[in-house]
């Protein structure tokens, strides 16, 4: 997955500059203006300085005050005329600066656009197979709270910080204990934690006899969730609570 995924996908909107870096920034070209023009970059005396700082309106007319530790030569000078015409137009207002996220037209970011952006990228780079794209679909139209369907995904993906994977990571020191915490019986794999463990399954047949289920330990949490999606999808269940 490529590792610019998010950076790609967020832009500043500046508005007011207060915040802004003059030089430093890509507030007006793809470019910081630092990057752009060196040179002049190179002489000025207001390196640090924001854009509001720089920045003067009178009787309608944009002025851009800028400095310089020396006289500038003829042919930097050249240089300055073409950063004042990169700068005609630019305008200020009251509103904030802010960051936007591109994928969604009002600019603000969401958990549910983010994971689309994912699942959209997963896909173009063939990583999920039919079960689990409809797998992830069904979790995110989940009327869950949002931290249980992260934890969801992450617990999909098998990324939870279960002991085989702390060891994975090298987090357990070698020769470290990697039994389940709560049986003690096999390895403390994600699979293992939440579908095989003696202590889990007791749990988890209690819950689907108060719920009317039928269950059935599956091989995979991939398994176990389209099963628990599939009966939620057709039976609205007791209380008010539906299955994530």
């Amino acid at each position: 997955m490529a590792a610019n995924w998010f950076t790609a996908r967020v832009v500043y909107k500046v508005v007011n500059r207060r915040s802004t870096s003059f030089w430093k920034y890509r507030w007006i070209a793809e470019q910081s203006l630092a990057t752009s023009f060196p040179r002049i970059f190179s002489i000025s005396s207001q390196k640090e300085a924001k854009v509001r700082d720089l920045w003067t309106c009178q009787n309608g007319e944009v002025h851009w005050n800028l400095g310089w530790r020396r006289q500038p030569f003829l042919w930097e000078r050249n240089l300055i005329h073409n950063l004042l015409a990169l700068l005609e137009g630019a305008t200020l207002r009251e509103e904030d600066d802010k960051w936007l996220w591109l994928p969604e037209e009002g600019g603000a970011f969401l958990v549910r656009s983010s994971y689309r952006v994912l699942e959209e990228i997963l896909l173009l780079e063939g990583g999920l197979n039919p079960l689990e794209e409809g797998v992830f679909t069904k979790l995110w139209k989940s009327p869950a709270p949002s931290k249980v369907i992260a934890f969801s995904w992450m617990l999909l993906l098998d990324h939870i910080p279960t002991r085989s994977n702390l060891a994975f990571r090298r987090v357990l020191a070698a020769g470290e204990d990697h039994s389940c915490v709560l049986c003690g019986l096999g390895e403390e794999s994600t699979t293992h934690l939440f579908l095989q463990c003696d202590v889990v399954s007791l749990i988890w047949r209690k819950v689907m006899s108060w719920l009317g289920f039928n269950f059935i330990t599956p091989q995979n949490m991939l398994v176990h969730f389209e099963c628990w999606s599939g009966e939620a999808n057709s039976k609205q269940l007791r209380n008010g609570f539906w299955l994530i």
